[in-house]
């Protein structure tokens, strides 16, 4: 009968350490995601800045360009589609130009952080792109004479937003809730490792495991980015700038496993020093 309980107090207790240490590792799984998706989205100005990485990176920046060309060909006057068919390879290098141009890149990520922060916070938001516009004109004017330096004027190059019922913004909370989840994660693994798993041995592992899971979720993420890429698009160009997409999602997501990685060793490390300090106090006494 005794043995028949202590077997029961046993396995009550190893439950009780797979449910605590999943639920830490749940908390660090979704500290790993706030930490990998906040210099992505997690404010307009970073998406507006992943949207122009993306936009101007070396891989996608001739599928733009060849795309954009082909829309110019088409929506052209006849004699402008004539020169652009005829010298197509010189526009998409012109155009290429352009998107690589540091000013340009500024221009546009400050109207894009204008149009996502209206988008956000419900504000009321004017926009001209005008600048951008005229900056684009020059740099392919410098490359092929045949785009006007100035362009004609553009209706639609004011952008007006009218002021939202309701603002969606919410990066300020962002480091708040992901600190918050490290701290419960880590709390609920120091307890589970503390009193809940009896072998000393097995007790640095314990304390890793969440942060491992976390690890492995996070760089679970960054292969599929790598693996997946365009997948699901037919268009060449398309796939080129989703596997640039990706590239940057991956980038972003395996740098929080790399974090994540660090703050494992250190919580092992933690964990081993805490225990001789301990035990050092204990033979003392």
């Amino acid at each position: 009968m005794n043995s028949s309980a202590r077997q029961s107090r046993v396995t009550g207790r190893r439950l009780a350490a797979v449910l605590v240490l999943g639920l830490a590792a749940a908390c660090l799984v979704g500290a790993g995601v706030i930490n990998a998706t906040q210099p992505l989205v997690g404010s307009p100005s970073a998406a507006a800045t992943t949207v122009v990485q993306v936009a101007t990176s070396p891989s996608a920046r001739h599928a733009i360009a060849v795309e954009l060309v082909a829309m110019l060909g088409r929506d052209a006057p006849a004699r402008a589609r004539a020169d652009i068919v005829a010298h197509r390879a010189r526009f998409v290098a012109a155009v290429e130009t352009a998107l690589g141009d540091p000013t340009v890149q500024l221009l546009a990520r400050q109207d894009l952080t204008r149009v996502f922060t209206a988008a956000t916070t419900g504000a009321a938001t004017t926009v001209d792109f005008r600048p951008l516009i005229d900056r684009i004109a020059l740099v392919l004017h410098r490359v092929e004479r045949t785009f006007p330096a100035r362009p004609r004027p553009l209706n639609n190059a004011v952008w007006h937003a009218k002021p939202g019922a309701t603002a969606l913004s919410h990066e300020h909370l962002a480091i708040p809730i992901e600190l918050a989840l490290v701290a419960v994660g880590a709390i609920l693994d120091v307890l589970a490792a503390a009193f809940l798993v009896r072998r000393r041995r097995w007790r640095a592992w314990a304390v890793a495991a969440p942060f491992l899971a976390a690890v492995a979720f996070l760089a679970a993420v960054t292969g599929a980015c790598a693996a997946v890429g365009g997948a699901g698009f037919t268009d060449a160009h398309a796939q080129i700038v989703a596997r640039a997409a990706a590239a940057r999602i991956g980038a972003s997501f395996r740098g929080a496993a790399l974090l994540f990685a660090g703050l494992a060793l250190g919580a092992v490390v933690a964990w081993d020093l805490g225990g001789r300090w301990r035990r050092r106090r204990e033979r003392r006494a």
